[in-house]
């Protein structure tokens, strides 16, 4: 009877042990759908992010060639205005040859300068003095109003460009740089300024005609609009000058028109029968000027779309892989379980055997044969070894008043006491009630003073009162010894240090016995 249940219940182990493999099974075929799903969205999402960031850095591209140019055109103001010939011309402005050298220096500074409508110089009331296109020297360029805005503004901005922006020329009817630069006499009163005028259709061109990797022209457009006065600077779609009516457009400006530094940002959008469209912008808040870029999203996020489509290949293929997978270990799962089982017991076997020729099974510490085999082939010529020695006193008796129950449970927290103090690997039970600590050195450390208090430490509390229920406290005491040894270490120590303690007695706190043993190599 007692044979059948046995065998029911071995029949019962393996039919959850046949169960748990199963459920394992589809665990981890669970666990392999949750990784796929995880690496398709963070490979997608950084995908989507790379993609952004590109076309956050082509929109900040162009932005940077219309600063660039722009700040050209100023440098280029800057140079002629400080010419010694404009300050003599406006300082005397009817003596016909200053006029002459002025001209001729204005002919020729702008001689080397491409795409230009003017440069010029007026008196302080507007009137053109020289100008690279002679049929225009002696007009008057502002009047009233427009004369006194354009001369508090020459002032503000003192000896720096005046930029009045992109706008459309009146005299050409096309968009141009235009500037002004205030020029001052020898007493920093203004008396006249230098106009610089260049044509837009250059920058633009070549907006136009600019690549952008990975987006073709078709899907691809930009404008850069003025956001003070909320009109198109350039566009692939509008001219200069047009003003801004879409209302997408006109609410980023309101977002972005208080902002003190660059600010930028990516967007979605959707435009029926056109599809889906991914837009960037980046605002210049010194200038007011906003660069906008938009894109198929199918182009923007093409190596997003063939990531989804390769990691749903992947997905698919791994899933048809672990079915195959789950199938195949079905019908092997009674060779393997039957393996397992072998490998299981030859483990325990194995365990056992090794627990019971090392290990002292009461402490769960080293025994003496595990002592002396971890001593073998040991060298501190080097790091030399410390040994310290727990014997714990008068332990018969302690057997026979309090019982063997008693001593084997202070033998237990002798064990635990050292296990709490030490390595595990280190502490070994040696005998009946002795315990043996080692302590390898390395590059001179622990020291000797440092192991010597920690062995006084562990001492203390080794002779706290242990209270037996019902019979009494015992009031343990031990002998102790700590040698020092760095040739011929072997299991001849435990001789040694018991010699000491039996010469020295029971332990007093902070009078260890200590004798150093140490070699001099030959």
């Amino acid at each position: 009877m007692a044979k059948t249940t046995a065998r029911g219940g071995k029949k019962k182990k393996k039919e959850f042990s046949f169960k748990f493999l199963n459920n394992f099974m589809l665990i981890q075929f669970a666990l392999l759908l949750a990784i796929c799903i995880f690496i398709t969205m963070a490979i997608s999402s950084r995908a989507k992010q790379n993609a952004n960031d590109h076309l956050l850095a082509i929109g900040s591209e162009r932005l940077n060639m219309v600063e660039a140019y722009v700040e050209n055109a100023e440098s280029t103001l800057n140079s002629y205005a400080k010419a010694p010939q404009l300050q003599k011309l406006l300082e005397n402005p009817n003596d016909p040859d200053i006029v002459k050298a002025a001209q001729e220096y204005t002919t020729a500074f702008a001689e080397g300068l491409a795409g230009i409508e003017g440069l010029y110089v007026c008196d302080w009331d507007s009137k053109t003095l020289v100008h690279s296109s002679l049929d225009t020297v002696g007009t008057v360029i502002r009047k009233d109003e427009r004369l006194t805005s354009l001369q508090e503004s020459l002032q503000e901005f003192g000896t720096k460009v005046y930029n009045t922006g992109i706008v459309v020329s009146p005299r050409t009817n096309k968009g141009v740089l235009s500037m002004y630069r205030a020029i001052y006499d020898n007493n920093g009163h203004a008396i006249g300024f230098a106009g610089f005028a260049i044509f837009t259709d250059d920058i633009l061109q070549k907006m136009t005609n600019l690549k952008t990797p990975g987006l073709s022209k078709e899907t691809t457009g930009y404008a850069l609009i003025d956001c003070a006065n909320l009109k198109y600077i350039f566009a692939y779609d509008a001219a200069t000058g047009d003003d801004v009516v879409i209302p997408d457009v006109l609410n980023t400006i309101n977002d972005v028109k208080g902002a003190t530094e660059i600010t930028a940002d990516v967007y979605e959008y959707s435009l029926p029968q056109l599809g889906s469209f991914v837009g960037t912008y980046e605002y210049n808040p010194s200038r007011q000027w906003l660069m906008m870029l938009n894109a198929a999203s199918s182009e923007v996020y093409s190596l997003r779309n063939a990531m989804h489509m390769f990691m749903g290949v992947f997905t698919i293929l791994m899933v048809a892989l672990m079915l195959l997978f789950s199938y195949l270990n079905r019908k092997q799962e009674r060779v393997n379980q039957r393996l397992l089982n072998s490998i299981q017991q030859v483990k325990e076997t194995k365990a056992t055997l090794t627990s019971a020729m090392y290990n002292d099974i009461l402490t769960d510490v080293g025994n003496r044969i595990k002592f002396a085999m971890d001593l073998d082939g040991i060298d501190g010529r080097n790091n030399p070894y410390y040994f310290a020695f727990f014997n714990l006193a008068d332990f018969s008796n302690i057997n026979t008043q309090f019982g063997n129950d008693s001593g084997d449970t202070l033998l237990v927290r002798t064990a635990d006491t050292l296990k709490a103090k030490y390595e595990a690997n280190n502490i070994y039970r040696t005998g009946s009630d002795e315990f043996v600590v080692v302590f390898p050195t390395s590059g001179g450390s622990p020291r000797q003073e440092t192991i010597i208090d920690s062995v006084n430490e562990t001492l203390r509390s080794l002779v706290q009162p242990e209270t037996v229920q019902g019979i009494g406290t015992i009031y343990p005491k031990f002998r102790v010894a700590v040698i020092k040894k760095t040739l011929d270490i072997d299991s001849s120590v435990i001789t040694v240090m018991k010699e000491m303690t039996k010469m020295k007695g029971e332990a007093v706190l902070g009078m260890i016995d200590f004798s150093d043993l140490s070699e001099t190599a030959m």
